[in-house]
This record gives C-alpha cells, structure tokens and sequence, in this order.
C-alpha cells in the first residue's frame, strides 16, 4: 500500500474510533492480571474475572456502555453528570480464590447471586450467557441508582427496579432493557414466570400489599425477587399507581424508609379495586403478556344492579374485562354466550365460537374458549392472596356456585399478546340466583 493510502486509512480508523467509541468494545479483548484474573475494559465498567475468555465475557463492558444512557434517561439523570462515573465489577467462578485475592472488602456482606457497595459490583457466574448478563445489568442498575438517587429504596422497590430494567435483550450489538420476556427462550435461567405459576393461587402467594412490605432478608430467596418484579410492572402500569410509581424514578431518596408508606397512603383510596386488578392479572401471568391489553381496569362504581339477568358484549381483543357484576360466596352464577369471532388471521381467519377451537390450547383449554374469573381486593395489611380468585371456563353455557365474592370478569381464552389481531366480539347473559 502506498504511504498516502497508508496515511489515509489511519486517519478513517482514527475518525472512527472516536465517533463510535461504545461500538468499538463490543468484543473487548482481555488482559492478563496477578493470579490468573483477566481484566475487561470498557468506558464505564473495568470487569475483573477469573474465568476463561468467551465471546460473551467479551461483550459484557459493551452491554454495561450500552446501558449507561438508558438508566440515564430512566432515572432523569443527565449524561453530564454520569459520563465520568466508572464502575469496577467481579464476575467470579471461584469465590475462594477472589477472597484470597483481597477482591472481597472486609465490609462486603455475604451473598448468594450478587452485591452491589459504593462504586464496586460482585456477580457470581450464571450458567446461561442471558442470565449473567442479567446480574451484570442487575447489579448495575443499583450502582447506577445509588449513584443518582442515592440509595436504591426499600427491599421491593430496589430489587423489583433492577429486575425490571435487566430484563433484557441483546441483539445485533443492540440493547433493549426493560424487556418483558415473550418467550422462556432467549431469557435462560431467568425461571421468574415459572416461580409465580408454581406459587399462584397457593398460600405461597404473597398479596401485593405483602411484597411491598418485604423486609432486608426476604431477597435471599429467589421467589421474592420474581415477586417484586411482577409488582413494579403492574403498578408502572396500572393507571391508578403508575402517576405515583413514575414520581419515584426520578426522586431523590432522602428518607428511603418511608418510600412505601408513603406510596401506600396515596394508592388507599383504590386499594381494593387496585389488588382485585393484581390478583386477577397475576392469575394468567406468563411469557408474551401484553399488559395493556390484559391488565383489568376494575372500579367500584361500575356496579350494576337491579338487571338481572345482565346483558353485554366481550371484546375479543381486550384481555380480562369488568363486567360491572358483584357476586356474593354461595350465588348460583349461570352463563350463556353466543357469537362468532376471529382468533387468528395466519395461515387464514381462524373463526370460533364460544367454546374455543381445540386445534390449540392456552393455559389448558381450548383456544377462545369464554373464561370467567371472580376477583377479590385485599384488605389492608394482608399477608396472603390465597383464595383471591376463582376461575371458571364458561364456553357457551355454564352454570356453578361462586366460592368467592368479587368482581366478575370475562375474556375468551388468548395468550394477550395474539389479541390484537382478533375481530367481532360474544353476546353473553348472565343470571344470578
């Protein structure tokens, strides 16, 4: 090559490497440090390991640049003031040999997947390259909070933020957070939908009102932080809570201690209406949710009476939907349901009638099947959701007892986030006794 076109070449790399910095880390090679660790470095995250070089290890600084602006804009902070901030974090296959190495401050308390202290993360190696991006985005969404806000907040709040935020996905060296999974696949190891189908409609399951009470050592179970998770998504969406949820992603945290008493005393006027909505939307939760379509929107005053037998249309592209009906524990409740409507449009227009199409099912019945649910608020400072709802495939006729009095909800049996390619809609008569 000629020393002009030389010349030429170094100058474009040079351009290049200082427009697009972040791009460049995206497989960032290794340096050897004392006994056997390698070093990683990004802009804002020096990665220290002692596990063997992968092309995953590689590309973990670029993930920590990548989100720097993301937790920036979501927490309201200007890059002005985090584009200095630098972070140091332990990834760690043996946690003997880091504790020997003195990468474990005296002051570093004991944990199982992860600890976030001051300017320094710890993560225990994970056995997907998902999940460990996950702790590594998880541990610094409490370094970047700490930083920002300066504190993370209450046990629900801190670890329900930062599973939010690091559920993620990493394509084409693009980073999206905040990510609600639509499939087990491309989220391995993350198991925080498989925990809350296990502990649903169980005693196991804590009311809402529980999980905002989590003390400091509720997080050493893993159930706890499925469960935080599942809230700040709920409340971040429903139109009740979300108002006040928003206002604390940008407040500072001058007294983190009175974060949930304070949020509690704002969302108690709703309260009932608030946790029949929970219970309800947490009672079909699973991967490919689409919140705005399935979260139920409940209000005390819709509540109709004196019609019996009811009379109304369920939308077929809305995920539960009030009814305006209160029933009482013992009523007699008999349903019967007319119409024709689409399920599909792939390969061509799947049409069903009230009883669903058996050629697929979701959640055990069949494909658009018309499925009722009675839900009930919880009262105040109750611990436990047991019994909170009670479900019933209807399909075009149906007649049973309520063991539990609530609000009555409908929708036809569809994962939410197939609904919105649905038309027409079922005629249903409902008569109390």
């Amino acid at each position: 090559m000629f020393p002009a076109a030389r010349l030429i070449l170094f100058l474009f790399l040079a351009i290049c490497s200082a427009v697009w910095p972040v791009q460049s880390s995206a497989q960032s090679p290794p340096t050897s440090t004392a006994a056997g660790f390698r070093q990683y470095q990004g802009k804002y995250l020096t990665l220290i390991t002692d596990l063997p070089h992968t092309e995953a290890l590689g590309q973990l600084c670029a993930i920590f640049d990548s989100a720097m602006p993301q937790w920036g804009k979501f927490f309201g902070i200007e890059e002005r003031y985090w584009s200095k901030w630098q972070c140091t974090g332990y990834l760690i296959g043996d946690r003997a040999r880091f504790q020997e190495a003195g990468y474990f401050p005296p002051n570093l308390p004991p944990f199982v997947y992860g600890y976030q202290l001051e300017d320094q993360v710890w993560c225990m190696d994970q056995p997907s390259d998902y999940y460990r991006r996950h702790l590594v985005l998880h541990e610094g969404t409490h370094w970047f909070m700490a930083r920002a806000l300066g504190s993370a907040g209450p046990p629900w709040y801190m670890e329900g933020i930062a599973e939010y935020l690091a559920t993620h996905r990493w394509v084409d060296s693009q980073l999206q957070l905040a990510v609600f999974p639509d499939k087990r696949e491309g989220f391995e190891y993350w198991g925080r939908m498989l925990v809350i189908r296990k502990q649903r409609g169980l005693a196991e399951q804590p009311s809402l009102e529980a999980i905002l009470r989590y003390g400091p050592t509720a997080h050493q179970q893993v159930e706890a932080y499925a469960w935080s998770w599942a809230a700040v998504w709920f409340l971040k969406n429903h139109p009740r809570s979300k108002e006040a949820l928003d206002g604390l992603q940008t407040a500072k945290m001058v007294d983190p201690a009175s974060l949930t008493p304070r949020l509690l005393a704002r969302l108690r006027p709703h309260w009932k209406e608030i946790t029949a909505s929970w219970n309800a939307w947490v009672q079909q939760l699973d991967y490919g949710g689409d919140i705005a379509r399935d979260l139920p929107l409940i209000e005390e005053q819709k509540s109709i009476s004196g019609k019996n037998p009811y009379q109304f249309s369920i939308d077929t592209t809305r995920g539960w939907q009030d009814t305006g009906i209160r029933v009482q524990a013992g009523q007699r409740i008999t349903v019967e349901a007319k119409g024709k409507y689409q399920v599909g449009n792939q390969p061509k227009p799947w049409w069903c009638e009230p009883d669903g199409v058996s050629i697929e099912y979701f959640s055990g019945q069949p494909l658009g099947r018309l499925v009722a649910l009675i839900t009930q608020g919880d009262s105040t400072n109750s611990s436990t959701a047991e019994g909170s709802t009670e479900f019933t495939a209807v399909g075009a006729k149906a007649s049973w007892e309520a063991k539990t009095t609530g609000v009555l909800l409908m929708k036809i049996n569809e994962p939410s986030n197939r609904l919105g390619d649905n038309e027409g809609d079922l005629q249903v008569t409902v008569t109390l006794q």
